[in-house]
């Protein structure tokens, strides 16, 4: 199993071998400067092994659909399409790819991240347990992230364009880091409670189907 230490060293060779503009490479930025905030506050958390687990399961996702555009925009997850389809538009802020990388990755990958770490790490879906506790802090971790790092997601040609930057907040107010991790975790819990069952398929299907059309409204051109 990677460490937090192996993924934070990848995020970062991703991010110096793509182009300055890429609209992948403006996720994986927010991407590492999430890992590295978390990897900071690792004393602060009960059970650091079962969170440094869930995170590195969690990245790998994102490395697999990574790997797969470069099989073709069909290889990669559904949940993820928009953002790779639409990486090379300079319509879009860069904002926007940050917020639809997120929008797939934790509402889509996050709960098969922590059905892998329940199942690996002998832990179940409960609310009163460490794991629990220590995904509600990292929560405090994205917040402050995403307030440190979001003026650097708008370039200084944007800020000239009259009503744009209103236009980015309604964008920003689309889609909030904590609700999509406490969904993340809910829905974790149902496709839990759903293993082996006939109705599993169809709920992972619609939830990527959501995901994708979530996506896709982050990503419409702002001008």
């Amino acid at each position: 199993m990677p460490t937090i230490d192996e993924v934070i060293d990848r995020l970062q060779d991703i991010d110096a071998a793509l182009p300055e503009r890429d609209g992948v490479r403006q996720f994986n930025s927010l991407y590492l400067a999430v890992t590295q905030a978390v990897k900071a506050a690792a004393a602060t958390f009960e059970d650091w092994p079962a969170t440094e687990f869930l995170d590195t399961t969690f990245a790998g996702l994102y490395f697999a659909a990574l790997e797969a555009s470069a099989q073709g925009i069909a290889a990669v997850p559904a949940a993820w399409r928009p953002l790779f389809q639409q990486r090379g538009n300079s319509r879009l802020a860069p904002l926007q790819f940050a917020l639809a990388g997120m929008n797939a990755h934790i509402n889509h990958d996050l709960p098969f991240a922590l059905l892998e770490t329940w199942q690996k790490r002998g832990t179940t879906p409960a609310t009163n347990t460490p794991l629990h506790r220590d995904f509600e802090r990292i929560n405090h971790v994205l917040a402050a992230v995403e307030a440190q790092q979001k003026d650097r997601f708008i370039p200084p040609e944007w800020r000239a364009i009259d009503g744009l930057l209103l236009r980015l907040d309604d964008v920003v107010a689309l889609w909030k880091v904590e609700a999509a991790r406490d969904a993340a975790w809910t829905n974790g819990h149902v496709i839990w409670s759903l293993r082996g069952t006939l109705a599993e398929r169809p709920f992972i299907e619609t939830l990527a189907a959501t995901v994708q059309r979530a996506s896709q409204a982050l990503l419409i051109p702002l001008q």
